[in-house]
């Protein structure tokens, strides 16, 4: 068994099972604030629903923060954030988990590290770092999201779709990897290394996926029952590749061109589809939200007129719809698209504005954002 012995923080629907799971290969602990599950769990009869999830691993049980404390290198997080009656996240008993833990840490010269697997709002990062900004040595933070659903927590733990870790310190979180890589039964991928912020985004955002495309599938499957069309058969042409994971997953500008806003169109109104007019209005007012970037009478240079680098279309492209919303703010407007052998009559430096939308003239912007009192809107990057 591996020496490094672990803390696990809330005894829930995730945490029991997390604990079941480490304690196979770590000596582990236990803690939970409900006194009569701590009592059940040491007499060995609390019992769960949920599959291979057993409870006679874990060294002991307790409430006790200083006893956890004290026999932890690492403290794993796993207390409840629910949803509060305003719709919000209900962060209070992760707000009493951390202060328990910075008063067990003022008692003593231990110095742990923390993984918290709670499903936490982008900012708790560095909320959770000031609960331990008097000490001379705050443990290191890490947040690790776990994609799990009830009633196969340890089965989704053994198998993520990916492992992530986040942290805001530059301290190397080697530590956050082995405490999983290290279990056998537990699949490896190569991990996304990012900061507390993005961790805890990625989480709600892929969760936010897997409702649309439920949602999706729901609403197809309610038409496809008035016309006689087969669902099923859909369903498993996507699960069978016809999603085409991974693509289209590259953050960029509005779609335009000659096939999807078409056949968005004609996809909606064949369905009355609610996702898909919100998926048309979601395209447009990103439209509108760069011209509302722009000052009137601007002089404004567009990167890319086609619908797309490397094409020589321009029906239904979003550089002309652009244009057309940047004329009503009586801006002028030039492009420039090598496609097209369009170039424009002015060096970069003439203009007020430069909105990016192709890719592939990294010079040219690297210059525009050289050139000072020259905003530079790039839908490639997220960068101000």
């Amino acid at each position: 068994m591996n020496q490094t012995s672990i803390g696990v923080i809330g005894l829930g629907r995730l945490g029991l099972p997390v604990a079941s799971l480490l304690s196979r290969y770590y000596p582990t602990v236990g803690l939970d604030i409900d006194q009569a599950k701590i009592d059940s769990l040491n007499k060995g009869t609390f019992t769960t629903s949920e599959p291979n999830c057993t409870t006679s691993g874990a060294a002991y049980y307790t409430t006790d923060y200083d006893s956890l404390v004290s026999s932890s290198d690492i403290v794993v997080v796993c207390v409840n954030t629910p949803t509060d009656a305003n719709g919000n996240m209900d962060s209070t008993q992760l707000k009493e988990c951390f202060k328990s833990l910075d008063k067990a840490l003022a008692s003593t010269s231990k110095n742990i590290k923390i993984l918290v697997l709670s499903t936490l709002m982008p900012e708790h990062g560095e909320w959770l770092a000031s609960f331990f900004s008097e000490r001379k040595w705050p443990p290191q933070i890490v947040i690790n999201p776990v994609w799990i659903a009830i009633g196969s927590v340890i089965k989704d733990l053994q198998n993520p779709p990916m492992q992530v870790y986040g942290g805001d310190s530059d301290k190397p979180i080697l530590w956050a990897i082995k405490l999983w890589a290290d279990i056998p039964s537990v699949e490896y991928h190569t991990p996304i290394i990012t900061d507390t912020r993005t961790a805890s985004f990625l989480k709600l955002a892929h969760n936010a996926w897997c409702t649309m495309k439920m949602s999706f599938i729901g609403e197809l499957g309610d038409k496809a029952a008035q016309l006689g069309i087969d669902i099923n058969t859909t369903s498993e042409f996507f699960r069978r590749g016809g999603e085409r994971p991974g693509a289209f997953w590259q953050y960029g500008p509005s779609f335009g061109g000659p096939c999807f806003p078409r056949d968005l169109d004609f996809f909606n109104q064949f369905t009355d589809s609610g996702l898909g007019r919100r998926v048309q209005l979601i395209n447009f007012s990103r439209l509108h939200n760069i011209a509302a970037q722009v000052k009137s009478k601007n002089t404004v240079l567009i990167v890319g007129k086609t619908y797309k680098e490397g094409v020589d279309i321009t029906e239904s492209s979003i550089s002309l719809k652009l244009e057309q919303l940047l004329l009503k703010k009586s801006c002028v407007v030039d492009f420039l698209d090598e496609d097209l052998n369009e170039l424009p009559g002015s060096d970069v430096s003439a203009y007020d504005t430069v909105i990016v939308l192709h890719r592939g003239y990294d010079r040219l912007i690297s210059e525009a954002r050289e050139t000072s009192n020259l905003q530079v809107i790039d839908l490639w990057s997220t960068k101000e």
